[in-house]
């Protein structure tokens, strides 16, 4: 696998205080929307060559993902791709191979082309045997532990961005670009980058203080009304002391 490919696969599980403030007052409403900003009309051409490429009617891969947490450590984990279109949508399957706490996982999503159909996923957990359907509200929350979302596991519509391109160059003499995708800080998207820090505060991981943390992480939930943050930190720091466990691990289907 290219450096390239695994440069975008690594997951840095790291924020700073800056960022916790900037994410929360943006989404509070206190910073400009996508809409604000003009649509880059060369930049969009190139996303959409890109999205009407000839890619073939199948795709079998060999991915590496790996997981780095604020001290450095990191976690390797190998997987398998499978994908198949079906007409205008898109079947696909991951297996994780290995390591062992998480070999034989597998992960199916029908990525359908139109975009008023949701996608639908499922997870297969070898050490119950069971499968598990992702429910569209689940979708925002962390894929196998990563920074990723099940929603990342899909494409998502053209016509739901803006773009901007912010740099051109070139690569082992291919041409690339570096293209912003510039989201509306609304709806779905608010919520998913809102439980995305709520997330990294459970595992103290933007602030050095634990309190700081469980602080920064009530203030992001305050935007979805509903009180979570400090129930979501209980229950998901036992889903990975206790992955597997029926008793204890939340996250597994019942």
């Amino acid at each position: 696998m290219s450096n390239r490919v695994r440069s975008c696969l690594s997951l840095r599980l790291s924020a700073r205080f800056p960022y916790a403030l900037i994410l929360i007052a943006s989404l509070a409403g206190l910073a400009l929307t996508g809409s604000a900003r003009a649509d880059d009309p060369k930049a969009r051409a190139i996303m959409e060559r890109v999205d009407a490429r000839d890619d073939g009617d199948d795709q079998t891969s060999t991915l590496q993902m790996i997981l780095i947490d604020k001290n450095q450590k990191q976690r390797v984990r190998e997987l398998r791709s499978l994908s198949k279109d079906k007409g205008e949508d898109t079947w696909s399957m991951m297996f994780f191979l290995s390591p062992a706490d998480v070999e034989d996982t597998g992960f199916l999503t029908y990525d359908y082309d139109e975009a008023s159909h949701d996608d639908d996923q499922w997870l297969y957990l070898p050490a119950l045997k069971k499968t598990k359907r992702i429910a569209s509200s689940d979708k925002s929350g962390s894929f196998m532990g990563s920074d990723f979302s099940y929603a990342d596991m899909t494409e998502r519509p053209l016509e739901s961005y803006d773009y901007e391109l912010l740099q051109e160059g070139d690569v082992a003499g291919q041409p690339v670009w570096v293209i912003v995708l510039i989201a509306f800080c609304v709806g779905a998207f608010a919520d998913h980058a809102l439980w995305v820090l709520i997330h990294e505060c459970a595992h103290n991981l933007v602030f050095r203080s634990a309190t700081i943390n469980r602080l920064f992480a009530i203030l992001a939930n305050l935007p979805q009304v509903l009180p979570s943050a400090i129930s979501f930190q209980t229950y998901h720091l036992k889903h990975h002391g206790y992955q597997g466990v029926f008793e204890l691990d939340a996250d597994i289907p019942n």
